[in-house]
């Protein structure tokens, strides 16, 4: 019962299935504890015994894992090349599932469960449900050309009937291979299949369980309660000493939440951006000039920008956004370059010009004409809103137009102080010339644009609301679409070492002399903070992953300070200072009390809000005492917390149900401020003999939560541990 202990009691999931479409790892038990040579590091740790990588052979794992992934990327026309997020992905998956088969392993080894050859071909090859993971290789949708992404996707048995039978009767030594790898992958999910199924329907909710589940949901009180929140006692008013904190250490240090699984790091840190020099920007644009006869001459717009758009194959923009499909109508870019974009010729290319830190060539691919309306408008939003509202707006639009009908010249004002619709309100009441679908497509508004004569002036109803329109013109228009080629513009090596050394190394020499907040302070930089980076999943604040700041970090003294590190693609610098180490293992003073220190102030709190509290003899009292309002709450003993009150404090809620009727509550401290409570009447349920319904409530819930802490379970047993990083980031 120990395992199902486990799994009752613990709330966290660490580790999660991972899917088996990418790769399988099969994991033999009997030989993971070999010793490894003495100068190799262990990556990890289970069941007491060190995990080497010699014996595992998990670099080699992610190779292949690697290997197979490009292969999978180009042969959907993709490119073949990792990015970092794929890799780590790579590596984690590969990870996880040799812990995962692991696990399972020395569990269903004692078991002894089996597939036949006639469930695995019913139920998991040919059946009319398959395999998951076989359903979702084959099934097929639409392409979105804007995403490169099947959408829609339907499962075609046919398909995978038809990859069966080629295994089968194939005569190759790679077809045999390649079914008894897919025959054992099944094999090996169903029989993990049938020990979750054994664990999940061995579970039953006992008579004890049931006794409280009935009395738990048929115990009930109304309470009128006070709540002092922590958060509103400011910090600075609570005094923390030394002595304080190790008060706190002594008497909580062998909690289990203080016992620290991996090694942390804290640092604050600064970044100032490396920006491209007008040398850098102007040598972008020489290079991009280059290309400006060939993307006139180009007879395959498309062709070329995908070809030769930075943004396009970096993945920061998408094929509409450099051949967008909707007439190019101004805005996007400044001033003089959007004036020769909107006199241009079809052919023509305008640029090379530079757009912020891009520079970038735009072709207009087509022109043509198209009718366009000129209107006023004055929108009053009524969508949603009841009929008694609607007559209101509909009256005070009325008045509005009889205004207007007398002096047109109050189209602006008025629609500046009424109207709902952003671009009228704020464009002198105009929207400047738009094309049929553009605005209030299919419906009245557009209607009256582009059907009635110039001039004409009247209120208007759509589905969304009221308009008084007034049409100032309508004409046939020129319009364009264009194409866009950038290229990427980037500090050069000169331009960041000359800002290195105007900022970077006086800074780093400014922290070691003055200290890093009067340095940061002079320099006027905004200091942030990287909190509690584990070595294991290290999240480093709003930084990117570094290694070299994480190898600083972890091989470094508290007090130590970085210097400045490129960054983000090389645009940006970072430096950074060392202000904590907590160290794996039983929590050592220095490494957990700033971590201590938040429950060392709620104590504090707690204890000004109960001298305050001192002597009440009411609710009332005590109320009037902290200036907070009795309030009222309709509890159950289920309950975990008051209903209007943030937070999981089902202590509390057990104190106020000890309470007798009538009787005031000492002060109660929960996870986020203390309460005072009386309960004003209370229901407490009386025994049953009949408890067979609440055993099986509790009985379903027990086994609802198996698939979630099952794993959790089997992880906890085996103490596994993810040395990894700490492989790769820490001097031995």
């Amino acid at each position: 019962m120990a395992l199902i202990g486990k799994i009752r009691s613990n709330q966290k999931i660490l580790i999660v299935f991972i899917g088996l479409a990418m790769v399988l790892f099969v994991v033999d038990p009997q030989t993971l504890f070999g010793g490894g040579s003495r100068e190799e590091q262990p990556i990890g740790e289970i069941f007491g015994e060190q995990i080497m990588d010699s014996d595992w052979k998990y670099d080699n794992r992610v190779e292949v894992a690697s290997y197979n992934y490009r292969g999978q990327k180009q042969q959907y026309g993709q490119d073949p090349i990792l990015t970092e997020q794929e890799s780590e992905q790579i590596k984690n998956q590969v990870w996880s599932q040799m812990i995962l088969d692991t696990l399972y392993g020395v569990e269903l080894e004692k078991l002894g469960l089996a597939v036949s050859p006639g469930e695995l071909n019913e139920s998991l090859l040919y059946g009319m449900k398959p395999a998951t993971f076989l359903q979702s290789q084959f099934s097929y949708g639409t392409m979105n050309p804007q995403t490169g992404q099947e959408e829609n996707k339907v499962f075609v048995r046919d398909s995978l009937i038809k990859r069966l039978n080629l295994l089968i009767n194939g005569s190759n030594l790679e077809n045999k291979q390649q079914l008894k790898s897919l025959e054992d992958q099944l094999t090996k999910e169903r029989i993990r299949e049938k020990y979750i199924g054994m664990v999940k329907y061995g579970i039953t909710g006992t008579t004890e369980d049931a006794n409280r589940n009935y009395a738990e949901t048929g115990t009930s009180a109304s309470v009128s309660y006070i709540h002092k929140g922590f958060a509103s006692i400011p910090d600075s008013i609570i005094i923390i000493t030394e002595e304080d904190l190790k008060v706190y250490y002594d008497e909580h240090r062998f909690e289990k939440k203080w016992k620290q699984e991996v090694e942390m790091r804290s640092f604050n840190y600064v970044t100032f951006d490396v920006l491209p020099s007008n040398k850098d920007m102007n040598t972008a644009i020489t290079r991009l000039s280059k290309d400006k006869g060939s993307f006139k001459a180009s007879q395959n717009d498309s062709m070329f920008v995908t070809n030769n758009s930075y943004s396009y194959n970096n993945g920061t923009s998408n094929i509409s956004q450099i051949l967008p499909n909707e007439p190019y109508e101004g805005g996007d870019f400044p001033i003089e370059m959007d004036n020769q974009i909107l006199s241009a010729s079809q052919g023509d290319v305008v640029g090379p010009f530079t757009s912020g830190q891009e520079v970038l060539m735009v072709k207009i691919r087509e022109t043509g004409t198209r009718e366009e309306a000129n209107a006023r408008n004055i929108f009053f939003s009524t969508n949603g809103m009841e009929n008694d509202v609607k007559l209101k707006k509909r009256k005070t639009l009325d008045s509005l137009f009889r205004i207007i009908k007398v002096d047109t010249s109050k189209f602006s004002e008025l629609a500046s102080i009424y109207s709902d619709d952003v671009v009228s309100k704020y464009n002198n009441a105009k929207h400047d010339w738009f094309p049929i679908g553009k605005i209030h497509a299919n419906t009245k508004f557009e209607s009256f644009c582009f059907e009635k004569p110039i001039g004409s002036f009247e209120i208007v109803e759509t589905e969304n609301g009221l308009h008084i329109v007034q049409l100032l013109g309508r004409e046939i228009r020129e319009f364009q679409l264009i194409a866009i080629c950038d290229t990427k513009v980037t500090a050069s090596k000169a331009t960041s070492d000359s800002i290195y050394d105007a900022i970077g190394s006086p800074l780093y020499y400014s922290i070691k002399e003055n200290g890093y907040e009067s340095a940061i302070e002079e320099a006027g930089l905004l200091s942030m903070e990287a909190k509690n980076v584990r070595i294991d999943y290290p999240q480093m604040g709003n930084l990117p992953k570094s290694m070299s700041i994480l190898k600083w970090a972890f091989n470094s003294e508290i007090g130590s300070t970085m210097e400045a590190e490129l960054i983000e693609g090389n645009t940006k610098y970072v430096v950074a200072y060392l202000t904590e180490a907590i160290h794996e293992g039983d929590p050592e003073f220095e490494s957990v009390k700033s971590m201590m220190q938040p429950e060392v102030i709620k104590e504090k709190k707690a204890e000004y809000i109960s001298n305050q509290l001192a002597g009440s003899l009411s609710l009332e009292d005590a109320a009037t005492k902290i200036g907070e309002t009795p309030a009222k709450a309709e509890l159950t003993l289920t309950m975990n917390a008051f209903p209007a009150v943030p937070g999981n404090n089902p202590g509390v809620i057990g104190e106020v149900f000890a309470l007798n009727k009538g009787e005031l509550s000492g002060v109660i401290v929960g996870e986020n401020g203390v309460y005072l409570a009386v309960v004003e009447s209370k229901v407490v349920a009386v025994k049953s003999e009949d408890i067979s319904i609440n055993k099986g409530i509790v009985t379903e819930d027990l086994r609802s939560k198996i698939d979630n802490r099952l794993i959790q379970a089997l992880y906890n047993v085996a103490e596994a541990k993810d040395w990894r990083m700490k492989r790769t980031i820490m001097n031995p």
